[in-house]
């Protein structure tokens, strides 16, 4: 029996980049004609592309559970998901394009491999904003959780991936450290309330 009870997947043609995450990764509140000029040239370098999975979720006791049809042991992803009887598990990318302006940047120009290193930060996390808002008009969920967060590890990444199936749906894979490749990509886990 599968424990997958819905996927999802999809690409984002008009995500908008959140200023408050472009303010606080730039560590400014002004955008300049650079920063516009950046924006620019990185959405059109972008693919914003997403997919997840709904789970059920099995408590084994208050610090380990089982999502889908993997155990996780974190006091902080069993408290953040205690009431829940399923979650989903997201992965989100802004595409490799981005990887590779700002590593030309880094040749080119510091200063604007700075700005758009942000904006890509920023923009991946528009990304998973819109997904967590078209999942809550049909679910009630709870701000998504990623691994990395409290003692929620990284360790959990190959799972996730492997779930939710985002290598073949994405494109996604972990470098040797568990870090998501194209690097501006996300996992979560979003709780689903009663």
């Amino acid at each position: 029996m599968s424990t997958v009870l819905e996927r999802g997947t999809g690409v984002l043609t008009d995500v908008e980049i959140p200023k408050n995450e472009l303010f606080m990764r730039l560590g400014t509140k002004e955008i300049t004609p650079e920063t516009k000029e950046c924006v620019t040239v990185l959405l059109q370098e972008t693919e914003c592309r997403y997919c997840y999975v709904r789970v059920p979720v099995t408590f084994l006791s208050s610090d380990r559970c089982v999502l889908g049809d993997f155990t996780v042991t974190s006091h902080a992803l069993g408290t953040y998901l205690r009431d829940c009887k399923e979650c989903f598990l997201l992965a989100a990318t802004i595409g490799s394009g981005a990887d590779r302006l700002i590593a030309r940047l880094g040749i080119t120009s510091p200063a604007r491999q700075f700005i758009t290193d942000a904006a890509a930060s920023a923009l991946v996390e528009g990304v998973c904003d819109r997904v967590c808002i078209m999942l809550s008009e049909q679910y009630r969920c709870r701000p998504r959780f990623s691994p990395g967060f409290g003692d929620f590890l990284l360790d959990y990444q190959p799972e996730l991936l492997r779930l939710i199936g985002a290598t073949k749906q994405i494109g996604l894979a972990l470098t040797d450290a568990l870090f998501l490749t194209p690097s501006k990509s996300v996992t979560a886990v979003i709780g689903i309330c009663e």
